[in-house]
């Protein structure tokens, strides 16, 4: 008699966890703002995938003074998409946010995550799918950094503006250019060369015993997104700063998920 309760037991426990991968086997949308609204990226996302079968996630603040709650809220939305993407099968990102907020997180997707970006094509100002698909090759540059350089300057630029050098932590740089033309689309090529040699120079910085990263982006959401991807887990302290009105202005710890002004 206890073995048929006991069978009985084990049906229910395995019918509600399959129910449970059921209701997280689901694509997921992750649109992250705090620079201005957008609301025509869901609705071009579901004309693009379907509506059904999707789970929604967005994050969305006024300002600047909100910048540590937007943070917390992303915090809680990366256990969501972590635990959901054991059994989920794409994360579209999407979005107007800070550089920073951006880079991290494409530090919490990582490098393993199938990531779909809803990208603009500025030459008739629409949108378009993008997915990803890393495949290394290196580049072996030399970066020419000393051994003694604890700290460094890395900017990596997507736009065709001159880095702001001014009140910077530190005197060494390097400069990493991805430049796209006004009217040029971002296609996987493109964020696979900036995944590489980021990845390839976090990697030197590493091995020249570098401890901290002060990072300057100035591209589109999905390049910042794809440039925290590179960072591994191994790799020195990174900080990437926020650039407004002239000035980097505040900057997170990325590795530990911290705003710092």
């Amino acid at each position: 008699m206890w073995l048929i309760e006991v069978a009985k037991l084990s049906c229910n426990v395995i019918g509600t966890y399959l129910n449970y991968i059921k209701k997280y086997d689901k694509d997921i949308i992750y649109i992250n703002v705090n620079k201005k609204f957008l609301g025509e990226d869901e609705r071009v996302l579901e004309r693009e995938i379907g509506k059904g079968g999707k789970h929604r996630v967005k994050i969305q603040t006024a300002n600047d003074k909100h910048m540590k709650l937007h943070l917390l809220r992303m915090k809680y939305v990366w256990k969501r998409i972590n635990w959901s993407q054991k059994y989920s099968k794409t994360l579209y990102y999407t979005g107007c946010v800070s550089v920073p907020f951006s880079v991290f997180d494409g530090y919490m997707a990582s490098d393993r995550s199938t990531v779909s970006f809803l990208e603009n094509d500025k030459s008739n100002n629409k949108r378009y799918l993008l997915t990803t698909n890393f495949e290394l090759g290196f580049s072996e540059m030399n970066y020419d950094v000393e051994e003694s350089a604890e700290d460094i300057n890395v900017f990596i630029y997507g736009y065709s503006k001159e880095p702001c050098l001014d009140k910077l932590p530190c005197r060494k740089s390097v400069i990493l250019e991805f430049k796209l033309k006004q009217n040029d689309l971002v296609t996987n090529e493109y964020l696979n060369k900036v995944y590489g040699e980021c990845i390839e120079l976090f990697d030197y910085l590493d091995s020249k015993n570098v401890k901290n990263i002060h990072l300057y982006v100035a591209a589109r959401q999905s390049v910042a997104f794809t440039v925290g991807q590179a960072i591994q887990k191994h790799h020195p302290k990174v900080y990437c700063y926020e650039y407004e009105n002239g000035s980097y202005t505040w900057k997170i710890d990325i590795k530990e998920g911290k705003i710092i002004k």
